[in-house]
């Protein structure tokens, strides 16, 4: 109320008090408001206007825990494939992790596995008139990354070539390169055998001596004695003589004919001689070649 005079205002008492209705704080997705909501508000003409500030923040990660399971399992069966004996079931090995969960982007972040574990060897069960090809399975030591464990043992009737678990043979030895033989000594040449001797000519038989000319008969006297007695007695002696020479001339064509028969076996025997020494050096020399 204002008065005329003076101005002066006078203040009545305001309306009614009024009220603000309460606010639930919006959900933020990773987020948590520090105010749930703003609660209902009442004013009244002398109220000043209200404000808030609702302050979110991020959430912490979501932690989980992750669990796996690792198997083994064993099969045994024939040569054809069909079932030996029931299979091996090892039993399973457990690994756990922790995983972080983004609060806002929902990555994950993964911790280290559990520590190794182990599963043990396992013989191969005998089946009489068969043989394994692996008599064991070795120890088997496996992670949180390991995938699940499957062998196959497979039995082969005895008497077959296949050997348990073998083993590769080392590889053999290169034999060394064999020494090159030494190249043989060629044989000397044998020695040429000697030009034989060509057999002495054989000597002339000597000329005989022509015998001395007959002494002419010395003239008869009258009565047919000699002249000359003396000429006579040598004229006998002569005669002697011729008579001897005769005898040797008449014996000298034998001779001859002795001497050609002797120089015909040296010849010969000359001849056999060398053919010897030739057989006998063709024989040496094959025997070398040999």
């Amino acid at each position: 109320s204002t008065d005329a005079v003076t101005g002066a205002k006078t203040y009545g008492a305001w309306s009614a008090d009024q009220s603000f209705d309460a606010v639930t704080s919006p959900e933020l997705k990773g987020y948590t408001a520090d105010k749930a909501q703003i609660d209902k508000q009442t004013v009244n003409g002398d109220s000043k206007d209200l404000e808030f500030t609702v302050t979110y923040t991020k959430n912490a990660p979501t932690i989980t825990t992750e669990k796996k399971t690792v198997n083994e399992t064993i099969h045994y069966v024939y040569k054809d494939g069909s079932k030996a004996v029931d299979d091996h079931v090892a039993k399973p090995v457990e690994f756990t992790r922790q995983v972080s969960t983004d609060a806002v982007t929902g990555a994950k972040t993964y911790g280290a596995w559990s520590a190794d574990q182990s599963f043990d060897a396992v013989t191969s069960p005998a089946i009489k008139g068969y043989t394994p090809d692996q008599a064991e399975i070795d120890k088997q030591t496996v992670t949180g990354d390991s995938s699940d464990l499957d062998f196959t043992v497979v039995y082969t009737a005895n008497g077959s070539s296949i050997p348990v678990n073998p083993n590769k043979p080392a590889e053999p030895n290169k034999p060394a390169e064999p020494n090159k033989p030494a190249e043989p000594n060629k044989p000397a040449e044998p020695n040429k055998p000697a030009e034989p001797n060509k057999p002495a000519e054989p000597n002339k038989p000597a000329e005989p001596n022509k015998p001395a000319e007959p002494n002419k008969p010395a003239k008869l006297n009258n009565l047919g004695k000699s002249t000359n007695p003396g000429k006579l007695v040598q004229n006998s002696n002569m005669a002697s003589v011729r008579n001897k020479k005769q005898a040797n001339e008449n014996e000298l064509p034998q001779t001859g004919e002795n001497n050609s028969q002797s120089q015909t076996m040296s010849f010969i025997g000359i001849l056999l001689a060398m053919f010897g020494s030739l057989f006998g050096f063709l024989g040496i020399k094959k025997h070398r070649n040999d």
